[in-house]
């Protein structure tokens, strides 16, 4: 008989790179993987399971929002359970990794990726073809995406899940699929034209969005802001209009919480922060007025009652305050209502004010059209008068609400979330969009408004008529946060720097808007140090945007 020893097949086997000799339970050896290529198929386990958990996650996400109009408010809300089941994939693969032999491993991977492929473009088929809605596709093929993988996991059961060589082409082409390109810059030139003189000026409103970070002692924002409010307060005396305009998230994260509750104080602190720009002794004396519009925070994020309650809340916080400020300051419109609240400033400019978190959070079936016709009937109503709406809601924007950049995503995961409608404060989930449409149908039909401002997100942006549904569309969030922007149709003009937008009706009926800015280091002041940054922050503001509009020019 041969010895085993002079066999050259079993001497090659061996000792083949990557393979050890271990026993099996006949006491006979085997080859078995090293511990480089264990790692690997460690590795390789835990990203296409990982991959995996998130594409179900998605798919359940989009369903909620699709089918049941269930929305994601804040990344906040994955958190918990949502996160363990995205988990439980990679551990079950992993597990798999150890207790496979390579090809069933790598077969029973290589089908699971294999569906999660198929699944995505029969879905993204399917919900194009059921809906005409932007986010069909989208939602379609996370849904398509989940299925298929929860049928391979039924199918092929933890013992055989693993993936071929071409199943890792499939899962890069995956992940690719998921980031997004490198977003176009938002063109941020300065545009500066010379300032009116304010003889010819009837009334000035200061637009200022999100400001629910700041105090007034650590924020040049809103120190800079009083500073205006006095000087045009003394400019057009009793006889002028000066207004300021808070856009919305009066306060972070969750509205104005009761006296009861620890977060009460530093609430309260910053409410009145915000009432203090109309505080000074010249504004006192030209009767100087603050109008806050809710935003989706305001709300406290919550639904219905729970949410307008805070709404109510803050109604009698602005009614009962007697410091500076007392008595010209109002929450519009009626706290629970989308409105509209309208406010003339003498007889060239018409304010339209919006409640567009309602319309996401608060509104009933059946009372939108009631709020779309009091818009239109605003509109039609205003005569020789400039209009402009405010809200929080802006309708075009190149920050992350929209498609613009994605500060903070992974993977591109935030990308799709929007693009398949999750996120209800996105412009692309139905409600937003919605939202967007009917409005714009009406700016179309009526040719007004004049200027469309808002809050949101925390950049100053311009936009051009075609985009905007009015003459111009004017983003101004960045009062205690600052986010990336990055350029969309009809932008004129983006910058991620903390801000403010101010629009002055002239006696001759044009209309003058202004952002201005200052570097993001003066976003907020540190206490040790306010009073000198606050000072040098003043100092750092500059004017990045201004142009006149007359009757029928664009600019």
């Amino acid at each position: 008989m041969k010895d085993a020893h002079q066999d050259p097949a079993r001497d090659c086997a061996r000792h083949r790179p990557g393979m050890t000799d271990a026993p099996d339970e006949s006491g006979l050896p085997t080859s078995r993987p090293s511990a480089l290529r264990r790692a690997a198929r460690v590795a390789v386990a835990f990203v296409v399971g990982l991959v995996s958990g998130l594409a179900v996650l998605l798919g359940y996400l989009a369903f909620q929002a699709s089918v049941e109009e269930k929305y994601v408010h804040a990344w906040g809300e994955l958190m918990g359970v949502p996160v363990l089941l995205v988990l439980l994939a990679p551990a079950v693969l992993v597990v798999a990794s150890f207790r496979l032999r390579g090809g069933r491993f790598w077969r029973g991977l290589g089908l699971l990726v294999t569906s999660l492929a198929a699944g995505t473009l029969l879905g993204a088929v399917g919900g194009a073809t059921l809906t005409p809605h932007p986010s069909g596709p989208w939602a379609g093929g996370m849904m398509g995406a989940a299925g298929a993988i929860l049928l391979a996991f039924l199918v092929l059961g933890a013992r055989s899940l693993t993936s071929s060589r071409g199943a890792t082409v499939i899962l890069l082409a995956t992940l690719t699929a998921a980031c997004r390109p490198a977003a176009e810059p938002a063109p941020h030139e300065a545009r500066v034209v010379p300032l009116p003189d304010s003889s010819a000026v009837e009334s000035v409103v200061f637009l200022v969005g999100d400001p629910g970070m700041a105090r007034m002692e650590t924020s040049p924002v809103l120190q800079r802001m009083r500073q205006d409010v006095e000087t045009w307060s003394e400019r057009l005396g009793p006889e002028g209009e000066v207004r300021m305009v808070v856009m919305g998230d009066i306060l972070y994260p969750d509205g104005l919480n009761p006296r009861t509750a620890g977060q009460w104080r530093h609430d309260s602190l910053r409410v009145s922060s915000q009432i203090r720009v109309v505080g000074g002794p010249a504004a006192e004396t030209a009767d100087a007025r603050g109008l806050f519009l809710p935003g989706n925070h305001d709300w406290g994020r919550e639904e219905d009652w729970a949410g307008a309650r805070r709404l109510v809340r803050l109604q009698k916080f602005l009614r009962s305050w007697e410091g500076e400020g007392a008595g010209r300051v109002e929450l519009h419109p009626v706290p629970g209502t989308g409105g509209p609240s309208v406010v003339d400033l003498g007889e060239e400019l018409r304010l339209v004010l919006l409640d567009t978190a309602w319309w996401l959070l608060g509104r009933e079936h059946g009372e939108e059209e009631e709020f779309l016709s009091g818009i239109r009937e605003a509109l039609e109503t205003a005569g020789d008068r400039r209009v402009v709406v405010v809200a929080h809601h802006p309708l075009e924007t190149g920050g992350p609400h929209g498609l613009g950049v994605d500060l903070g995503s992974f993977l591109g995961i935030r990308l799709l979330l929007k693009r398949a409608g999750i996120l209800l404060q996105g412009l692309d989930s139905r409600p937003y969009s919605e939202l967007k449409s009917r409005l714009l149908e009406i700016f179309t039909e009526v040719r007004r408004p004049d200027v469309f401002a808002g809050g949101h997100e925390h950049s100053l942006q311009i936009f051009s008529s075609e985009s905007a549904g009015g003459r111009r569309g004017m983003v101004a969030g960045s009062a205690s946060k600052v986010s990336g922007v990055s350029m969309a149709p009809g932008m004129l003009f983006g910058r991620s720097e903390p801000g403010y937008g101010t629009i002055m009706a002239l006696e001759d009926g044009s209309l003058h808007i202004r952002l201005e800015a200052t570097p993001v280091e003066f976003l907020s002041c540190q206490d040790a140090v306010a009073e000198s940054c606050i000072e040098r922050g003043i100092e750092s503001f500059r004017t990045v945007w201004s142009e006149t509009l007359g009757w029928g020019e664009g600019s």
